[in-house]
């Protein structure tokens, strides 16, 4: 969202008296002093991890997680912590991103504006791609290519940058645990393109740290039980960082008007399963 809808929207919450503490790092410790301060607690740290890329030559300059990209494109003066090297010159660049979701489509989109010339490659079909129909719709209109059942297998640099990328074709195979197919490599069918950046976005992962240790989780993602519950009494999840969130603004503020709900009716007493409590 644009800069000045997000400040008119906090400023909406401070005018109703919500105090937000900035720069206020959860851990193990603190969540324990929540929980015991306060009568409950809602957990929606998102997810911002960037899972691992198992590609060779990933430590390249210029190969990085689209997630990264997006970050140092929306806070540009701190564009270095995110360690996306030359994270604005894709102008006129070749800018190859992997993957189907999405930070994917938001990634080459967001190239594209800033006068890139991405090209985004995917392991299966437009069938099984999670990003939203309309998303993928509207990148296909901007001009955006999409090049399917195909996967990256080594990035190649030239002068300490990345100058090429190996994929490999794909085919469909079984279903996996998500109910796609699985994409299998087919051998002796590999390519390569030449390109500026490659920009990966395989899916994110909570930042969990020592939160871990009190949580239930699993796969990168915390466990969120009925009624938005932990396995800590007081304490809900939901956002991003919980293993059924679809990864859209529009479910994060449903999500966040059900647990409010179920939290005003646990503030009140009502039973929401006591037994499940502990």
């Amino acid at each position: 969202l644009p800069k000045h809808i997000l400040d008119r929207e906090i400023q909406r919450l401070l005018n109703f008296g919500i105090d937000i503490k900035y720069n206020f790092k959860i851990s193990k410790k603190e969540l324990e002093n929540l929980s015991q301060t306060y009568d409950a607690v809602f957990l929606a740290i998102g997810a911002y991890q960037p899972k691992d890329v198992a590609i060779k030559g990933n430590n390249i300059i210029g190969v990085s997680s689209g997630l990264n990209f997006l970050l140092a494109h929306a806070y540009s003066p701190d564009a270095s912590q995110f360690n996306v090297f030359n994270a604005f010159n894709v102008k006129g660049k070749m800018v190859a991103v992997v993957g189907g979701g999405n930070t994917a489509l938001d990634t080459a989109r967001t190239a594209l504006r800033l006068g890139g010339r991405p090209t985004i490659y995917y392991r299966r079909t437009r069938h099984e791609m999670p990003a939203h129909p309309d998303e993928i719709r509207e990148t296909l209109e901007e001009g955006i290519a999409i090049e399917f059942l195909v996967n990256p297998i080594e990035c190649r640099e030239k002068n300490g940058n990345l100058s090429s990328v190996t994929f490999q074709r794909m085919q469909l195979g079984e279903r996996d645990a998500s109910g796609r197919q699985k994409a299998v490599p087919l051998d002796g069918k590999n390519f390569e393109i030449s390109t500026d950046f490659l920009f990966t976005a395989f899916g994110e992962d909570a930042e969990m740290g020592d939160l871990a240790i009190p949580l239930e989780n699993k796969w990168g993602r915390f466990i969120k039980k009925e009624h938005f519950r932990s396995n800590i009494r007081n304490v809900f999840l939901g956002g991003d960082a919980v293993q059924d969130s679809s990864g859209t603004v529009v479910h994060a503020m449903g999500e966040g008007l059900k647990a409010a709900k179920i939290i005003d009716k646990f503030l009140a007493g009502a039973s929401l399963y006591p037994s499940q409590f502990g």
